[in-house]
């Protein structure tokens, strides 16, 4: 293998790639990337067995080869390289890495070795616009669950009909919901694919990249971001019929300034260390909101916030991370909050943006 190219070029590649080595990989092949010349471009392909990410960069090739090298080095070695053109070349599975004011040899694992990322055989198709891709796995991968006991809450439900897709996530204590529109209409499907890939979908996309293409088979998934191609599994199961425990007759409805809202709920979270990080609403007041917290150490806090409130009076309990979470997901100034009773989920929308929702578990409140 024989080939140059940008320093630029080869360090946004191989750092692209580089994240999905294993740091603890069972096979010592899976810390390395995977470096081919092709068709008149260097690949550069990693995978930890559950994920498989390929980039492809521009690059002269005089010999086409293959080979793999530990990826940290690899990025190290590129990333204090500070000349704009670098020559590879491969002989007997060490890369020499060679540029105007540097030179180094890297010993690396025969290209044999690296396993075969999956060619997803494409049954359904979906084209996602990307930046309102990456605004949704972001509104709503973080309510995915962590712990494996049921695995489909630890995915994210992609569901589309028709003009719209939806992605929605839940751990069972909350859920986020977001809706897009499409250009084109688009057939019927619903699929489970896992957090991490959707999250190292969106770190790749950047405001030049027009759409995310979706390629589904029956048991794969297919991500393709401008030059760069992720490969996941599907998460087999049904997803909770999540639908049913939305409120659709809420008693009580406040508007309130999200900026505000948070800068009370963090003053509350001093003081709710010893509560589990639970605090009180008090919505008793038509133009205001009460936040409280209580510690038998520290004391107590209690926060006012201008609100607007119509409907029945409410005092609830809540998770002050969970409150967090949802409303630093939502972009709008203003957030709309609603209340069926002190035990039923409460639901949080942007005041500009009814494409999303979060819902949130009340906790119970102490006499």
């Amino acid at each position: 293998m024989k080939l140059s190219c940008t320093q630029a070029n080869l360090l946004k590649g191989v750092a692209t790639v580089s994240r999905i080595t294993s740091p603890r990989p069972t096979l010592p092949v899976l810390a390395n990337i995977y470096c081919a010349a092709e068709k008149g471009r260097l690949r550069l392909s990693a995978t930890d067995l559950e994920i498989g990410i390929t980039t492809w960069i521009g690059a002269k090739v005089e010999q086409e080869g293959a080979t793999t090298v530990p990826a940290r080095t690899f990025y190290e070695l590129v990333a204090n390289n500070a000349d704009e053109t670098i020559d590879i070349s491969v002989e007997n599975s060490k890369l020499t890495l060679k540029s105007s004011h540097h030179e180094a040899h890297v010993n690396g694992i025969a290209a044999s070795e690296f396993p075969l990322i999956p060619e997803v055989k494409k049954e359904f198709s979906l084209s996602i616009p990307g930046l309102l891709f990456k605004e949704a796995i972001e509104q709503v991968v973080f309510t995915a669950a962590t712990d494996e006991t049921r695995p489909v809450l630890t995915g994210v439900l992609i569901k589309a009909d028709k003009n719209q897709v939806k992605f929605v996530a839940t751990d069972s204590f909350r859920l986020a919901e977001k809706t897009i529109s499409l250009a084109n209409p688009v057939g019927s499907i619903q699929v489970i694919i896992p957090a991490r890939p959707l999250q190292e979908a969106a770190r790749l996309i950047e405001p030049s990249i027009e759409a995310v293409e979706l390629a589904l088979s029956q048991n794969q998934l297919k991500m393709t971001t401008g030059s760069t191609e992720l490969v996941s599994r599907l998460l087999e199961g049904t997803f909770p019929d999540y639908e049913q425990i939305i409120p659709k007759d809420t008693k009580t409805t406040v508007e309130v300034d999200r900026a505000k809202l948070v800068a009370a709920l963090r003053a509350a979270n001093i003081f709710a260390k010893d509560s589990a990080g639970s605090l009180v609403i008090r919505l008793n007041e038509e133009r205001s909101l009460i936040v409280e917290a209580m510690s038998q150490e520290l004391g107590s806090n209690k926060t006012t916030v201008p609100a607007k409130r119509t409907g029945e009076p409410l005092e609830v309990s809540f998770n002050i991370k969970f409150l967090l979470d949802g409303l630093n997901a939502i972009p709008s100034d203003d957030v709309v909050a609603q209340f069926r009773d002190k035990f039923s989920p409460a639901l949080l929308k942007p005041e500009q943006d009814p494409g999303y929702l979060y819902l949130v578990m009340p906790l119970k409140l102490e006499a």
